[in-house]
This record gives structure tokens, C-alpha cells and sequence, in this order.
């Protein structure tokens, strides 16, 4: 997260390569979380849409504050309300 804010945008890219799981939702919230952090929404939202598809991982989608940014943004929203939290 640090290299993709401060700009350093291929030693970010080289950096989540090498710890990204290769498969699995808890994988794409956990880089879902990184893209988000950088300002990519539509690529932090296209993981969070997969995980959601897999339905592992996505317990804490609400409290997780490295997802603050796509708090606003329609199709976070659709994927809260696809998995049915609690009022």
C-alpha cells in the first residue's frame, strides 16, 4: 500500500504480485483492500464482486477500514446488500 501512495506505481504493482494469493476470495478482499487504498475503485470493486461470487472472506466487509473508500460507491453498496448484514 505504502509504494502505490507515494506513487512508486510499478514497485507497488512488483510488491502485491508477490504476496497476492493466487485464488480465493480472502485473496481478493485482501487485495481488494490494497486497490482501494491506492484510489483504483474499479479494480478494488471487480475483487470484492469476486469474493462475493466465492462467499469466503466477506464477514467483515463492514468494519474493515481499508475499504472506507468504497463506502459511497454504488456497486459496494449492491454487494453489502447482497449478502444480507443485519440491520
Amino acid at each position: 500500500m505504502i509504494y502505490g501512495r507515494l506513487g512508486r506505481h510499478d514497485e507497488a504493482e512488483a510488491a502485491l504480485a508477490k504476496v497476492t494469493p493466487s485464488d480465493g476470495a480472502m485473496g481478493m478482499r485482501k487485495t481488494a483492500e490494497v486497490y482501494a487504498q491506492w484510489g483504483n475503485m474499479p479494480e478494488a470493486l471487480e475483487r470484492l464482486e469476486t469474493a462475493l461470487r466465492l462467499r469466503i472472506g466477506m464477514a467483515c466487509l463492514r468494519a474493515d477500514p481499508l475499504l472506507d473508500p468504497l463506502r459511497k460507491e454504488p456497486r459496494f453498496r449492491e454487494i453489502e446488500r447482497a449478502l444480507k448484514f443485519p440491520e
